[in-house]
């Protein structure tokens, strides 16, 4: 009973999530703060970049 429960709370989260938003620029120094996240696509590559200690650092993502 408790994972049906979980399971249907989760899947209310993600409901309720703001859609993404994807920039074109990475983030400046200045921007955000830690634990800010930003989804960027530079040419065919899409980043995701997070903000750590006030700095950022990216990962590619590839299409699932």
């Amino acid at each position: 009973m408790k994972d049906i429960v979980f399971d249907m709370i989760e899947e209310v989260k993600q409901q309720m999530e703001t859609p993404a938003k994807v920039f074109t620029q990475k983030p400046q120094t200045g921007e955000g703060k830690s634990g800010s996240k930003r989804i960027v696509k530079e040419g065919n590559q899409v980043y995701l970049y997070y903000k750590v200690d006030n700095e950022w650092y990216k990962t590619e993502l590839e299409k699932a």
